[in-house]
């Protein structure tokens, strides 16, 4: 599904994507891509074997994912490039490349994930290059066995801090959280 383009912006806020099976999709399931696609909602859908389940990297757009699964994503389950507000809210993924990644802009981007369930995943669970403010809740993250941390990422380097609050988070690696900006943890668990 595709949510406008950079040629043409299509007057395309608040959408709802229900019930829907992604299977296979080279590039993307759900693709919001002008500033427009605002507002997406993407619920109780299965993504599997897709390059990126939910994106805005071929333009902009924002949306919030609630109860979907994701499997084998190959880039990864959800992937911002321009900034907006996200929320990502008691999904699960198995053996995708990542859950999350998000491209430096620059700017300050509210990304929220509470109650995802990450298993296996091949890479770096989440990966945040924005500003932030990055917030993690109620998540569980089990890494690959002889995994190492971290598993989750804020900021893009030195000079562009990010931020990150993570908030009754369960991980199976030491060392889960990399910071180059201000890290506020509280309440998270490292079982083995």
């Amino acid at each position: 599904i595709r949510g406008g383009n950079w040629d043409y912006q299509n007057n395309d806020a608040e959408v709802a994507v229900l019930r829907c099976r992604f299977l296979r999709c080279s590039k993307a399931g759900v693709s919001m891509e002008s500033f427009n696609s605002m507002d997406w909602w993407v619920w109780h859908s299965l993504f599997e074997d897709c390059g990126l389940g939910v994106c805005n990297t071929y333009g902009a757009g924002s949306a919030d994912v609630h109860e979907s699964v994701f499997r084998r994503s190959t880039e990864s389950d959800i992937a911002i490039g321009n900034s907006g507000y996200f929320f990502m809210y008691q999904n699960y993924s198995v053996g995708s490349r990542a859950f999350l990644r998000t491209g430096f802009n620059g700017v300050n981007e509210l990304v929220t994930l509470q109650g995802n369930t990450i298993v296996d995943p091949k890479e770096m669970a989440i990966s945040g290059h924005s500003l932030g403010p990055l917030l993690l809740i109620d998540n569980v993250i089990r890494s690959r066995p002889f995994t190492s941390g971290p598993v989750a990422e804020a900021g893009h380097n030195e000079q562009f801090q990010g931020d990150l609050v993570s908030i009754g988070n369960t991980f199976t690696v030491t060392n889960a959280l990399s910071v180059t900006g201000r890290l506020y943890a509280q309440d998270d668990v490292v079982l083995n």
